[in-house]
């Protein structure tokens, strides 16, 4: 198969986690996973796109919990920069003031050779070791984030989130180059 020709259609299953654990009353934080449509062209530890939601808690939230993602307001998908390795400079830095302040959800997808998508040959400080792989990380990010939008924005009747005219794309360093490419070719 060629690396440009790989498309997906819809995430057909996400797995989503319990709630964590927070001090913020007013937060739910959310862990999830899909399978990469990159999968075959990843290494063994990569293959699962695991991603957190950070979501502004809405008075049904408080009474009951939430299976998937109840979400109908504004959300951005806030991509990884190079080197972070997890969710906390973003949820930080970016979802929290975002979602307690401004009613903004957040998505954080992690980057494969990243944090929990790291390969286990790979030692702790390398991300990857080669241009292809490098090359194979970018369009997995690109493909899942592909993959991601159509999701959010999808009707609900086929699995959707239905967050149509919702959703921006957004990142720094890496995770920018991500965002700017998505948007190209998500169109």
């Amino acid at each position: 198969r060629s690396l440009f020709f790989i498309m997906v259609d819809v995430v057909k299953y996400i797995i989503f986690g319990r709630d964590h654990p927070i001090k913020h009353k007013t937060l739910l934080i959310r862990d999830a996973w899909f399978a990469s449509p990159f999968s075959d062209l990843l290494p063994q530890g990569c293959e699962r796109a695991h991603f957190r939601v950070v979501v502004p808690k809405t008075p049904q939230h408080l009474s009951q919990p939430v299976d998937g993602l109840d979400w109908s307001g504004k959300l951005v998908i806030n991509f990884a920069a190079t080197g972070d390795q997890g969710y906390t400079l973003r949820q930080r830095w970016y979802a929290h003031p975002l979602a307690a302040q401004h009613g903004v959800a957040s998505l954080l997808p992690v980057q494969s050779y990243y944090g929990k998508r790291k390969p286990t040959a790979l030692a702790a400080s390398q991300s990857h070791r080669s241009v292809q792989q490098g090359v194979a990380m970018g369009f997995a990010s690109v493909e899942e984030g592909c993959a991601l939008l159509r999701w959010l924005l999808g009707d609900k009747e086929v699995g959707g989130v239905g967050l149509q005219g919702k959703v921006c794309v957004s990142g720094v360093s890496l995770g920018g180059c991500v965002a700017v490419m998505l948007s190209g070719v998500s169109r």
